[in-house]
């Protein structure tokens, strides 16, 4: 609660700061130039405004993306505007100014998130090799898994950046394709806009496409994405457990924004201890009871791993494992960064991914 009132704040005073260093370095410039510098300044830093205004309401999928895009764009602009100008104000500590430290930190920032852009649109994709020590009901003791987190589908992620997505998904030719919640974004209206569904029915494996709601899915209304879901290949798990044919078991949890969500021990319960057990939650809490009740190998997402630095640091003094793999007991846990973000589109000191899990039984 405390946090949600501190970030308004924050960004705020950044913004009074950014425009008095502005106006400072604009003082020798022609008084045109200061009228459209202080004109963009104010509809960016006051883009918020409509765009809080906005949310919840079906409009126009442009409208409504322009104002949540310069929205995002701008608080990522204010963090490292801000940050290079309180670096430069160090030297006069020591009596010493630098000349044009305002337009060298805009460049740099421009700079930084262009690098993020490009860094964004180029995602990643991360191997594991796995050991389960249990047997399948199958000739065949291996199998490929994809899974993928955090997709955003809608605002974030339009549909030309999915159909990306699923080109390299189907690339892997997969056993099993696992999606670790947040398909949708924060509206379900968009995806009946562009062909998201047509897309989504691409994707191909032989044992079938499971996913599980994230706390965006819930903030669109997750009634309204189980509709959508269904009209794709997707399954969605809330609180459920399937076997496949070959005897791999998945525990799809239902997301933590649902306070009635089943305990995890109800739904061990429902699996087979003698055969592999993957567990899908969204966000990583109680990692240690996966080791402690006999999961083999669970996958999570949520974090995005802070998605811009610094805030990958700040997510390690909220998540025991904001990011990466860990081994809890019996269960191996990964949490990914998600293969796409949420907000600005650009990722900086951390990477988009997609998970390769080469699985052998013993």
């Amino acid at each position: 609660m405390y946090l949600f009132l501190l970030l308004p704040i924050l960004l705020i005073a950044a913004d009074v700061y950014i425009f008095i260093k502005g106006k400072r370095a604009l003082k020798a410039q022609p008084k045109s130039v200061k009228i459209i510098a202080m004109i963009l300044f104010f509809v960016c830093a006051l883009g918020i405004v409509p765009s809080m205004m906005l949310h919840g309401r079906e409009l126009p999928f442009g409208l409504t993306r322009f104002f949540s895009d310069l929205t995002t764009d701008w608080m990522i602009f204010v963090l490292y505007m801000t940050l290079l100008l309180l670096v430069t104000e160090i030297p006069l500590f020591f009596h010493k100014r630098l000349k044009k430290s305002f337009l060298i930190c805009f460049v740099l920032t421009i700079c930084i998130m262009l690098g993020g852009y490009i860094h964004y649109m180029h995602p990643g994709t991360k191997v594991m090799n796995i050991v389960i020590n249990k047997q399948v009901a199958s000739a065949k003791k291996w199998m490929k898994v994809v899974a993928v987190s955090d997709l955003h589908l809608g605002y974030a992620t339009d549909v030309k950046m999915l159909q990306r997505y699923v080109t390299m998904i189907n690339n892997e030719k997969p056993d099993l394709i696992l999606i670790g919640g947040d398909l949708v974004d924060r509206s379900v209206a968009p995806l009946y806009e562009e062909p998201f569904a047509a897309t989504l029915n691409q994707l191909k494996a032989r044992y079938g496409i499971f996913m599980v709601p994230g706390n965006h899915d819930y903030y669109a209304n997750v009634d309204s994405c189980s509709q959508f879901v269904r009209q794709t290949s997707i399954v969605m798990l809330r609180d459920s457990v399937v076997t496949l044919r070959n005897g791999f078991q998945i525990v799809g949890r239902d997301d933590r924004s649902n306070s009635n969500r089943l305990p995890l021990e109800t739904l061990m319960k429902r699996t087979k201890s003698s055969r592999p057990i993957f567990l899908l939650d969204h966000q990583p809490y109680e990692l240690r009871k996966s080791g402690q009740l006999g999961v083999d190998l669970e996958f999570c997402g949520h974090t995005h791993n802070g998605q811009v630095w610094p805030f990958n640091l700040v997510e390690k003094l909220i998540f025991e494992l904001p990011y990466g793999y860990r081994q809890y007991g019996q269960a191996q846990v990964y949490v990914s960064s998600g293969l796409s973000l949420w907000g600005p589109p650009m990722r900086i000191g951390t990477q988009s991914e997609m998970l390769v899990f080469n699985l052998t039984f013993k």
